[in-house]
C-alpha cells in the first residue's frame, strides 16, 4: 500500500527494464517484470511480487552491490532508521523474481532517500542515504566480496546537510572525476552540495562541508543533468515550482558555483523531477510528477548550447493515478523512445505512459496511462533489468 517510489532496472537479465516500487504502508518492495513485446503500444508487466523491507520504505534504488552481474535493491526505511539491502537471486530470463531476505544497515533518523554510486573508485557501488531528522547524509562504503551472499558495509560516516534533507542524487559537479552529492532540504528550502574528496579505495569516505543554494519552498526532489550542453551538470529541483540552477563551477574547484534562473511551471504540487531526452533532439527534457493535480508534466528543453539562461517549453500534462509521488524515465517497449513510469500513492498503482512523440517534435505525445497494482502506498519507483 501507498507506493511512494519507483525505480527501473533489468532484474532478470532479459534486456527489458523492470519495475521496483517502495510501498510505505505494507513495508514491502514490489517487483514487476516487464513482459512488453518490442514496439508494442500496450504495456505488459507480471503481477507484483512483494519482498519484505523495513518499516515505512520510502525510496528504492537499484545497483549490483555484490558484483555478481545481477542488480540488487537498496531500500530506505523511514520509520526503522535503516536501509535494507536485498540481493538479487533471480535466474536469467526467469518469470518470477527471487531476492534474498533483507539485511538492514543503520542509516540515521528518518531516511527518506537512497542512492547508489561508487564513491571511492574501488569498483563497488556504495550507498548514500538522506536522513531528514538527522539533517545529514550517511555514506556507507561497500566492501562486499564478489558473489557474496551477505552484504558488507562496515565503513560509514554522516555528513551535515541543510534542514530536513528529503532527496539525494549523485553527479560529478566539479569535473574532478569523483561523484559528488546534491541534497534537497525540504525543511531548509535549500540544496546542499558536498564535493567528494575521497581518495581511490579509501575507507572511510571524505566530503567537503556543505555549500547551500536557496530554493523555493519545500524542495522534495532533485535531479542532475547537463541542460545547456556546456559539459557541466546542472541541478533541477521540484518544490513549489521547478527550479533550474546552472553549474558554473570551475574544473577541480573546491567550492561549487551555481546560477539561479527563472522558475518553470509544472502541475499543482510538483513532487518528483527527472531528466530524459523525450523527443530525440539530444537535449535532456523534464518530467515532473504533480501530486495535487494527479498528473505528470513534460517540459521540452530548448536551451541553446552554452546559454546562461535555460529555456523550456510550456508544460504539457498527462493524467496519472491518484497522488503521484515519483516518476522515472526508461524505454519500456524497446522502440528507442524513453517512456514514463509513475508511482501513485493513493491508488496503489504504477502508471505506465508510452512515448509516442515524433523525433524533434515541439509538443510531447504520450499514450494514456496503463495502471499496474503495487503494494500499499507506493512511494518510489525504479526502472531496470533485474
Amino acid at each position: 500500500s501507498f507506493p511512494y517510489s519507483v525505480s527501473l532496472g533489468d532484474l532478470n537479465g532479459d534486456g527489458r527494464p523492470d519495475l521496483a516500487v517502495a510501498d510505505r504502508a505494507s513495508d514491502t518492495v514490489s517487483v514487476l517484470f516487464n513482459t512488453t513485446a518490442s514496439g508494442a503500444m500496450t504495456p505488459s508487466f507480471s503481477p507484483k511480487t512483494d519482498f519484505v523491507a523495513g518499516s515505512a520504505p520510502w525510496s528504492v534504488a537499484i545497483g549490483d552491490l555484490n558484483g555478481d552481474g545481477r542488480p540488487d535493491l537498496a531500500v530506505a526505511n523511514r520509520n526503522s532508521y535503516t536501509v535494507s539491502v536485498l540481493f538479487n537471486t533471480t535466474a536469467p530470463g526467469a518469470t518470477t523474481p527471487s531476492f534474498a531476505a533483507r539485511t538492514d544497515l543503520f542509516s540515521g533518523s528518518l531516511p527518506y532517500s537512497v542512492a547508489v554510486a561508487d564513491l571511492n573508485s574501488d569498483g563497488r557501488p556504495d550507498l548514500i542515504v538522506a536522513n531528514s531528522n538527522s539533517n545529514n547524509v550517511r555514506v556507507l562504503i561497500n566492501t562486499t566480496a564478489v558473489g557474496a551472499s551477505t552484504p558488507s558495509f562496515p565503513a560509514s560516516l554522516a555528513f551535515g546537510t541543510g534542514s530536513g534533507p528529503h532527496a539525494v542524487t549523485i553527479g560529478d559537479l566539479n569535473g574532478d572525476g569523483r561523484p559528488d552529492l546534491a541534497v534537497a532540504n525540504r525543511g531548509g528550502n535549500s540544496v546542499s552540495v558536498l564535493f567528494n574528496t575521497t581518495a581511490p579505495g579509501a575507507l572511510p569516505p571524505s566530503f567537503s562541508a556543505k555549500s547551500d543554494v536557496a530554493t523555493q519552498e519545500l524542495p522534495a526532489s532533485i535531479a542532475i543533468g547537463d541542460l545547456n550542453s556546456d559539459g557541466l551538470p546542472d541541478l533541477v529541483v521540484a518544490s513549489s515550482s521547478v527550479s533550474v540552477f546552472l553549474n558554473t563551477t570551475a574544473a577541480g574547484a573546491t567550492q561549487p558555483s551555481f546560477i539561479a534562473t527563472p522558475d518553470f511551471t509544472a502541475g499543482s504540487g510538483p513532487r518528483s523531477v527527472t531528466f530524459g531526452d523525450l523527443n530525440g533532439d539530444g537535449r535532456p527534457d523534464l518530467a515532473v510528477a504533480n501530486y495535487n493535480s494527479n498528473s505528470v508534466s513534460v517540459l521540452f528543453n530548448s536551451t541553446a548550447t552554452g546559454a546562461a539562461t535555460p529555456s523550456f517549453s510550456a508544460k504539457t500534462d498527462f493524467a496519472t493515478g491518484s497522488v503521484p509521488l515519483s516518476v522515472e524515465i526508461g524505454d519500456l517497449n524497446g522502440d528507442g523512445r524513453p517512456d514514463l513510469a509513475v508511482a501513485n500513492r493513493n491508488s496503489n498503482t504504477v502508471s505506465i505512459l508510452f512515448n509516442t512523440t515524433a523525433t524533434g517534435a515541439a509538443t510531447p505525445s504520450f499514450s494514456a496511462k496503463t495502471d499496474f497494482a503495487t503494494g500499499s502506498v507506493p512511494l518510489s519507483v525504479e526502472i531496470g533489468d533485474l
